[in-house]
């Protein structure tokens, strides 16, 4: 089988097309348009993406070069792409042709509203904002015909697709135990969100709180991030859901990210969402289905006054022998 594969920015997005992939259960060859960075974040090549594929399947570059002709699907990311999928479909005519979207992060369950709002704050500037948005979202709507979605609703409430769980699970599975905090960091201060002084004062506070609590306290920064602003606490690198330091962690800590959403629904981590009043305010516009989501694996943002009463519950149940 071959299949073409565009939209790729992090090792999670490998992970949730390759999920999709081994339930082919056939050789499959996947042509992978270059993946795309974000702020200060460094791309994947290709051999990062090859390196998380299933046996059986081999990746190439997909290049303008790339012969389409005998494709059979179509994997996107977040969104179909509206120009590889009109050079892919002049490539394979009037034969069908699949097309699967995957989840690019929280932001795939929100609308046409939240993704026009994203892009604003990534610096898309009008009219091109909302044209875009507009195009994006109905071709979406009009061409996809298998949307692989991490999460799902079902008997009223949201369960994880067990095929990308356990993708996630065959590189990092959770053995808690550990008495430590990890803090989710996001690239808010890039974003116009907040100052960087305001938000390493958040950070601080954090940490200061879980110390309390005989908590190690350790910052996963996010890879958008640049090299050593949190240098005054330990770090970790890497795909979060991946990195045994979190997925072992008694407790993360952050504001709304698909990072921490992802440790608590696949890993079980226990979750407490802290954000100061700029993030905070964010949430504000969430969509329905992402405000449930949150909800249900994460809980409702806590304010600071209850950072204290969270934390210590949390750590006795830690401290608690089963």
């Amino acid at each position: 089988m071959r299949v073409l594969w565009g939209g790729i920015a992090s090792r999670a997005h490998v992970l949730y097309g390759a999920s999709w992939l081994r339930q082919l259960d056939q050789p499959t060859r996947v042509a992978v348009a270059e993946p795309r960075g974000f702020l200060h974040a460094g791309q994947l090549t290709l051999d990062d993406v090859a390196q998380m594929l299933p046996e059986g399947i081999t990746a190439e570059p997909w290049t303008a070069n790339t012969d389409v002709s005998s494709v059979e699907a179509l994997l996107s990311v977040g969104a179909v792409g509206i120009k590889p999928w009109l050079r892919t479909r002049r490539g394979v005519g009037l034969r069908r042709l699949k097309v699967v979207v995957t989840d690019e992060g929280l932001g795939s369950y929100g609308g046409w509203g939240t993704r026009r709002a994203a892009w604003r704050r990534e610096g898309m500037r009008e009219p091109w904002l909302t044209l875009r948005t507009t195009a994006v979202v109905g071709a979406t709507l009009a061409l996809t015909s298998k949307r692989w979605a991490t999460y799902a609703v079902r008997d009223d409430r949201w369960a994880v697709r067990p095929a990308i769980a356990d993708e996630f699970r065959r590189h990092a599975r959770r053995t808690p135990g550990a008495a430590t905090a990890v803090f989710l960091s996001q690239p808010w201060p890039e974003l116009g969100v907040i100052s960087e002084p305001e938000y390493l004062e958040h950070v601080a506070t954090a940490a200061e709180e879980a110390g309390r609590h005989g908590l190690t306290f350790s910052v996963h920064p996010h890879p958008a991030e640049p090299a050593g602003r949190y240098a005054a606490w330990p770090t970790h690198h890497g795909l979060a859901e991946l990195n045994q330091a979190a997925v072992d962690a008694a407790v993360v800590l952050g504001a709304t990210s698909t990072a921490m959403l992802n440790l608590a629904a696949i890993h079980g981590v226990p979750a407490l969402r802290i954000a100061p009043r700029p993030v905070e305010a964010l949430d504000e516009g969430l969509s329905r289905a992402q405000a449930t989501l949150l909800r249900q694996y994460l809980g409702l943002t806590i304010p600071k006054r209850q950072w204290h009463s969270k934390l210590a519950r949390l750590a006795v149940d830690e401290r608690t022998p089963e």
